[in-house]
């Protein structure tokens, strides 16, 4: 009797193991994973400095820059819209600044265009009164601002705030929204829009 159960007990086992061994695992689905497109080119944005060469036209402008090299822009941009020109072409002493982006064929688009020659002098609205001077320092009335520098074709106005802890040095980006001979239209967070004239 003994003998029989032992034979039963080993025959379950076997029926057992073998039902689990042939068990198939769940299925699982790999997670999604979004394909990355290799083939798109990401488009830096390149800062020329210097001043306009001879061969500088109506469609493009020959910037030399201060190292001696000499680019050919084209005005129009990369998506066919027209170039941002702050200032004149209008002296090949003037110093420039261009910022452009370079396309898939090597060929330089104009973003911005400034004349910092042109933005260098006198300027006079209603309350204010800002002079930029060559030298990098500024004499205002209305606001307070000691120097400027450009970068990437905006203004950045440089003064000193009195604070209970003492003197802190504070930078206002400006934007340069129009300027030509005659006129200058600034915008900033302190000062709202200001037009400027002579």
């Amino acid at each position: 009797m003994k003998r029989i159960a032992l034979c039963a007990s080993v025959a379950s086992l076997m029926v057992l193991s073998g039902c689990l061994g042939n068990r198939e695992k769940p299925a699982v689905e790999a997670p999604y994973e979004v394909p990355i497109d290799t083939t798109v080119t990401v488009l830096h944005d390149t800062v020329l400095i210097g001043h306009l060469g001879e061969e500088t036209g109506m469609s493009a402008l020959q910037v030399i820059t201060e190292d001696s090299d000499t680019f050919s822009v084209s005005k129009t941009a990369i998506n066919g819209v027209e170039g941002l020109m702050l200032g004149e072409v209008r002296d090949y002493d003037d110093k420039v600044m261009v910022v452009v982006k370079m396309d898939k064929d090597e060929q330089y688009h104009l973003t911005s265009f400034l004349n910092i020659s042109q933005l260098e002098r006198a300027w006079k609205a209603q309350d204010h009164q800002l002079t930029l001077k060559a030298d990098s320092t500024v004499e205002t009335t209305g606001m307070n601002y000691q120097s400027w520098r450009i970068e990437r074709c905006k203004l950045l106005l440089i003064g000193d705030s009195k604070t209970e802890y003492g003197t802190t040095q504070t930078v206002d980006t400006v934007s340069i929204e129009y300027l030509d001979e005659d006129s200058l239209q600034i915008n900033s967070l302190r000062h709202g829009k200001v037009k400027f004239g002579h």
